[in-house]
Order: structure tokens, then sequence, then C-alpha cells
């Protein structure tokens, strides 16, 4: 049985602070944009993040957890 790894996503998988910033520049009036449909959908990955969750996977059960929004 392999060993398990706990991944966050904001941050370390995608970068997560250019979407916060386009979501409150278009709409400033939201003040909690990560409650809405579709926030995460088109993040963009932390350069290596992919290629490095990939090769833990080989060794590990690498799995993805973030927090969710106390908002939704």
């Amino acid at each position: 049985m392999k060993k398990v790894i706990l991944i966050d996503l904001d941050h370390v998988l995608v970068d997560y602070k250019p979407t916060l910033e386009q979501f409150q520049n278009k709409n400033p009036k939201i003040v909690f944009p990560q409650s809405l449909y579709g926030f995460f959908l088109n993040m963009k990955p932390i350069e290596g993040a992919v290629e490095a969750f990939f090769a833990l996977s080989v060794r590990y059960d690498v799995l993805i957890l973030t927090r969710p929004s106390v908002h939704n």
C-alpha cells in the first residue's frame, strides 16, 4: 500500500492570486468571488507543479485538497 500525500490546490498547484484579482476587478462588489461557480475553472498551474504531481504519483497516492469557501 502506497503512502498518501495531500497537496493543497491554491498557491501550490495553481496560481490563485491572478484569478482572484481578475474577479475582484470585474466585480468589486462581490466580496468572496471564490464562492462563484467557475472561479477555479481556468486557473493556471504553477510552473512545474503538474510534472511534480505526476512524478510523486508514481510512488505515492497523491490527493488534491483545498478548503471550501465558508461562504458557499
